[in-house]
């Protein structure tokens, strides 16, 4: 068994690569979904999924990362609220996910992230902002 750790940097960037393209697949399903008649809600006031509604908890359960899910909600709150139209709606999703992606990417390759939860969870702070408002 080669415990070289070289060895192992490849299949956990290709495991991050396919994360990260599944991530921006999510946020394009949330468009597919309100544009065939998904029920649109008013301003803050929207559902959330069962993983999306475990976010406070895991904020409380994990103190290092909750500045950052915060941080995150925040910005991403200001910029939606700028949106006039579902192609502006489309634009920012788009630019968000690649935003996130590309910081998850350089955490892993300096070394500083071990793994997707970050993104994951981030992914789940900013997704019910955009169902609110497609």
């Amino acid at each position: 068994m080669n415990l070289n750790h070289k060895g192992w940097e490849k299949p956990v960037f290709n495991g991050l690569r396919v994360v990260g393209v599944v991530s921006l697949l999510c946020v394009q399903s949330i468009f597919f979904a309100s544009e065939a008649g998904a029920q649109s809600m008013r301003d803050d006031s929207f559902e959330k999924t069962v993983e999306e509604a475990r976010v406070p908890a895991f904020k409380l359960a994990e103190p290092g990362i909750a500045q950052q899910l915060t941080s995150v909600g925040e910005r991403f709150s200001l910029k939606i609220k700028t949106v006039k139209d579902p192609t502006a709606l489309r634009q920012l999703a788009l630019a968000t996910g690649l935003n996130l992606w590309a910081q998850a990417r350089q955490g892993f390759q300096a070394g500083s992230v071990l793994d997707d939860r970050p993104l994951y969870w981030q992914r789940l702070v900013v997704a019910p902002m955009i169902r609110a408002r497609a």
